[in-house]
């Protein structure tokens, strides 16, 4: 296995495309790399960063490995790679009071505007989890995303996207390099993607109606869940109690009674947690649908992205909106699985996640 097969173990495609463009000619001045692996995030990052630096690639764009330029960012001490990560307790990257505050943006930005150290060397801005960006630092970056210095590529890596600017992300080139692949086959998967793609069609014109009929299937999934969850137990505790029968039969009245009452409790308790693990599954799959419409919305190819298979029955890309609706619809769905995590009265907040989509409908109407 060659020094670039192995660092980019885990991402391979997104890779070639990568060095593909580097021999092209044809790189970016910025890239967004999301991801749900923060170690590859990293060694993406770095791939990338010795794709677009090393001076003695192949033909292919293919990183040599051998030379200092690679050796050194590997190790991160190339003198042209200047990297920004939350430090701080709060792990928000600041905005800094001057270009002296180490750490802070204002700093990272005063060092790639800096002289390069030699010539015709590259520079590389990396900032890693760049959701953790303050407002002011995310202003302050857009300036010079907007008119990069020369021979500078910007990194940014992150988990959440959504949390970025909408003009931050329309200047970056999205790749995505999510590891998710989660088989999704719970009772009702089908039911759940047509309620969910039907919420789509609010903000076109469906309204209220379409809310309340999404939030009628959802509800219903969640019923067949609970009811599927306990009928897997009981069953499985009814075979159990069988066997335990004779024994019980051996025990005086007031222990056959203790017994009786903790195999009880400890039925219900196996029922309850058989329900928490499908409805994990179904947040899950709700999360995965919104996550990968807002990518959609970024420019990531449907191909790219971790759980294609979840819109079998429709086309993903007449799903998706534009960014900033499609990154409001995710951050709905992100609250209604905290609400549900938290036992909240489900047919309310399913209810209040459909309906929130109409708001939509109305905004579009009033721009």
């Amino acid at each position: 296995m060659s020094w670039f097969e192995e660092k980019t173990r885990g991402f391979e495609r997104q890779a070639d495309a990568l060095r593909a463009a580097s021999a092209a000619g044809r790189l970016a001045h910025a890239y967004l790399l999301h991801g749900d692996d923060e170690g590859l995030r990293e060694s993406a990052a770095l791939a990338l960063a010795a794709i677009a630096a090393c001076p003695a690639a192949d033909s292919r764009g293919i990183p040599c490995g051998e030379c200092s330029v690679c050796r050194q960012i590997e190790s991160r001490a190339y003198p042209e790679l200047f990297v920004l990560a939350p430090v701080s307790k709060s792990r928000q990257i600041r905005i800094g009071k001057d270009d002296r505050d180490e750490g802070t943006m204002r700093w990272f930005l005063e060092r790639l505007s800096m002289t390069s150290t030699a010539p015709g060397m590259r520079k590389i801005g990396v900032i890693f989890d760049a959701d953790r960006m303050g407002p002011g630092a995310q202003n302050a970056f857009l300036k010079t995303l907007e008119e990069p210095p020369d021979k500078t590529i910007l990194i940014l890596a992150t988990a959440n996207p959504a949390a970025l600017l909408p003009t931050i992300i329309s200047r970056c080139h999205v790749v995505s390099i999510l590891t998710n692949r989660v088989e999704y086959g719970f009772p009702g998967v089908d039911e759940a993607a047509e309620a969910l793609a039907r919420l789509g069609s609010c903000a076109a014109g469906g309204g209220l109606r379409a809310a309340m009929e999404s939030a009628e299937e959802l509800i219903g999934v969640l019923d067949a869940l609970e009811e599927k969850a306990e009928e897997n137990v009981r069953a499985s505790w009814e075979r159990r109690l069988e066997k335990l029968e004779e024994f019980i039969a051996t025990l005086s009245p007031s222990e056959r009674k203790t017994r009786k009452d903790a195999l009880k409790d400890a039925c219900d308790a196996a029922v309850k947690g058989e329900q928490v693990k499908l409805l994990s599954e179904l947040l899950s799959f709700v999360h995965a649908w919104f996550a990968q419409l807002y990518q959609i919305s970024l420019g990531v190819d449907p191909a790219e992205i971790a759980n294609p298979e979840i819109y079998r029955h429709f086309d993903a890309r007449k799903l998706v909106r534009d960014p900033r609706a499609a990154g409001r619809a995710l951050a709905r769905a992100e609250k209604l699985i905290d609400d549900l995590r938290w036992n909240v009265n489900r047919k309310l907040a399913v209810s209040a996640f459909c309906c929130s989509f109409v708001e939509d409908a109305v905004d579009k109407r009033a721009g």
